[in-house]
This record gives C-alpha cells, sequence and structure tokens, in this order.
C-alpha cells in the first residue's frame, strides 16, 4: 500500500519542488533523514523539468543520508551537486597520464560519462561535444575543458578519438575508479551515461543522466555555461 508524504529538511532544493512522494509505508508520514525502518520506493511526481531535478536531488541526497540505496546505487552521484569534484587520474587516448584537478585552472568543466566507445549513442554524444566547443560561442568564451570517460582500453579510445576527430582527451577508466569517485555505476541499460557541469572553483553544480536523448547533454551544458557566464558578471 502506497501513501503520499511530503519531503521535510533544510534542504532550500525542496522549496522549488512542490511535488508528492509516494512511499511505501501504508500509512501517511514525513520523510527526514531521521526516518526510522526501510524505505524502498520513490515515485516524484513533478510538474515541470527544473523542478523535478531539484527534487529528485534532494531525495536521492537524503537517501543516501538514509543509507537506502537505489537499484545498483546508479543515481548516488546526485549527492554531489554542491560539493567538490573528486581529481582523477587516468591514461588518456595515446595511454599518457592525465590529470584531472578540478578548480585547478579557474575553468569550468564538463565531464562526461558514456558506456562504449564506437557504439552509436555514444558517438553521436561524443561528436556533438566536439562540434558544440567548435561551433558555439559560449563553450569558446568559456574555455570549458571537456573530457570523456568510458571503461574502454586505450587502444580502443584513440581510435575512437582519430575517426572521429575528437578535439579533447578521452580518458580510459578500465578499473572503474573514476566511475567510483563520481559514483555512477549502472542502471537498467547497463553503464550510466552522465554528464557533470564543475564550475571554475571545482564544485559540482549539476548533472544530467538523459541515456536516450543524447542531445540533452550538450544542451544541458550549453546551457549551465551560460549561467555560470552570467554569475560572473553581476
Amino acid at each position: 500500500m502506497y501513501t503520499t508524504a511530503r519531503l521535510e529538511g533544510s534542504d532550500p532544493a525542496t522549496k522549488y519542488a512542490p511535488c508528492s512522494v509516494m512511499v511505501p509505508i501504508g500509512v501517511p508520514g514525513r520523510i527526514s533523514p531521521s526516518q526510522q525502518g526501510p524505505l524502498a520506493v520513490l515515485i516524484v511526481l513533478f510538474d515541470d523539468r527544473k523542478r523535478a531535478k531539484l527534487f529528485r536531488a534532494t531525495c536521492y541526497r537524503y537517501c543516501h543520508e538514509l543509507g537506502v540505496g537505489t537499484i545498483n546505487n546508479h543515481m548516488s552521484y546526485k549527492t554531489l551537486i554542491g560539493a567538490k569534484a573528486p581529481a582523477i587520474s587516468l591514461p588518456d587516448e595515446n595511454g599518457e597520464e592525465y590529470n584531472l584537478v578540478p578548480g585547478e585552472d579557474g575553468r569550468p568543466i564538463a565531464l562526461f560519462f558514456y558506456p562504449q566507445s564506437g557504439s552509436i549513442g555514444c558517438t553521436r554524444e561524443a561528436c556533438q561535444f566536439r562540434n558544440a566547443i567548435a561551433e558555439q560561442d559560449v563553450w569558446k568564451d568559456s574555455k570549458v575543458k571537456v573530457v570523456g570517460i568510458s571503461r574502454d582500453p586505450v587502444a580502443q579510445q584513440k581510435a575512437f578519438v582519430q575517426k572521429h576527430n575528437l578535439t579533447y582527451p578521452v580518458l580510459s577508466d578500465e578499473k572503474g575508479e573514476a566511475r567510483q569517485l563520481y559514483r555512477t555505476g549502472q542502471n537498467l541499460f547497463g553503464e550510466a551515461r552522465v554528464t557533470f557541469v564543475i564550475d571554475s572553483k571545482g564544485i559540482v553544480r549539476d548533472t544530467e543522466d538523459a541515456m536516450i536523448y543524447m542531445d540533452a547533454h550538450t544542451r544541458f551544458v550549453t546551457g549551465w555555461l551560460e549561467r555560470l557566464r552570467k554569475e560572473q558578471t553581476n
């Protein structure tokens, strides 16, 4: 039996998301970090995409505090929003060690994790990032640093970069070290497809996890670059 409950807490995101949460507890109640007992399902009802993302991020942060996992823990990366982005050290497509330290050089970062180099969807996504860097003014003006990561070996990354003339580093995370740091596990489709926007101070500002609609990732980054530019001018 499901019942409607409101999410309670100090997180300011809650006030921007007047949505309901359905929880299988059988009786009316409230969800908070002090909630006792199992919490198995959250079904978020929302009225627009922006509010849904804010609300969902809040839900996952509270789930994390409660020790409640999602399917394969595949969305715990939401808990990184507002936190310092982890540093990464992995081989790039040339086999050379690439060190990514967010905030070190004052440039924003678009860090995207994808399932497999050479697959149709991932190729489309990677090429869209390449095109955005070359064609969109806000990407050029912001000097955004784009980095792609998958579990593919160095040789496959090199072939992928060369075939599609990618103009940014593509890292090999065969052991899943970066995925573990950024908490991007698996979803119902397999390896999660997640893009992080990290600001010039190294803070994770938001994430995009569209699995099928590849266009959503570059649009997401474009929107955030415009927002970050406005923040700097104010």
